[in-house]
């Protein structure tokens, strides 16, 4: 659902949509957004009631394939950051922390 309304995009500010959750839920799109599993939600300290933005570029020819970009809009705006980006911060905490497979 949140792919479908987003709009189609030339880069990560263009046409956002806004989904809104309480801290678990939010948590729980936006690992799924960005490609994460979603039991890896614990990943994003998202706090009740903070708003994220959540885009998924475009090419020309409407294909999404770089995945979604993310940032923090409420109560202070963040720097956008890519599911490549969370890809490489998840694995990097599930090997801090002993986790072998993070796939």
């Amino acid at each position: 659902l949140m792919r479908a309304a987003a709009a189609p995009a030339a880069g990560p500010a263009a046409e956002p949509s806004l989904v809104v959750a309480h801290g678990t839920l939010g948590r729980a799109l936006l690992s799924a957004a960005t490609g994460l599993p979603v039991q890896a939600f614990r990943h994003f300290g998202l706090k009740n009631g903070e708003v994220v933005e959540v885009a998924w570029p475009q090419d020309a020819d409407g294909k999404s394939e770089g995945g979604a970009f993310w940032r923090r809009r409420h109560p202070e705006e963040g720097p956008w950051r890519s599911s490549a980006e969370e890809q490489a911060s998840f694995e990097q905490e599930s090997v801090e922390v002993g986790v072998v497979d993070v796939a």
